[in-house]
């Protein structure tokens, strides 16, 4: 598995993966995005992928998703070491981000040593 910067190729995958992981909103476009944007490829195939709005002092992770046939491998999980790495990069000390009410969702990020606020299942890691 590769994670790594998306493609303008890449859009109708993103898409596809929004769709199918029932994270749409209506009326929103899916095809023309600001911030970072990865994708995690597994041979050949984009199986998820993760936005963010870089800033300082913090980030902001504003979408993800992975293929419900990939959820139980590592994508979600080279997703964020990738990002985390890139904001460091940066000069980003924390990112931010609110999650869904699925609770394997949250164990992750619990997992991966970010905090929940108790504010709308906002969670925040230091880097």
């Amino acid at each position: 598995m590769i994670v790594r910067p998306a493609k303008p190729s890449d859009l109708p995958f993103i898409a596809d993966i929004i769709d199918r992981c029932e994270l749409a909103t209506e009326g929103i476009d899916y095809t023309d995005w600001s911030g970072v944007l990865l994708v995690a490829e597994r041979q050949g195939e984009v199986v998820g992928f993760m936005s963010c709005l870089p800033g300082k002092p913090y980030a902001v992770i504003t979408e993800m998703g992975v293929l419900p046939t990939h959820q139980k491998g590592r994508a979600a999980v080279k997703l964020w070491e990738s990002m985390e790495l890139l904001l460091r990069t940066m000069g980003v000390k924390t990112w931010a981000a609110w999650v869904g009410e699925k609770r394997e969702v949250n164990e992750t990020m619990t997992k991966l040593g970010a905090v929940c606020t108790g504010a709308g299942n906002m969670y925040v890691r230091s880097l």
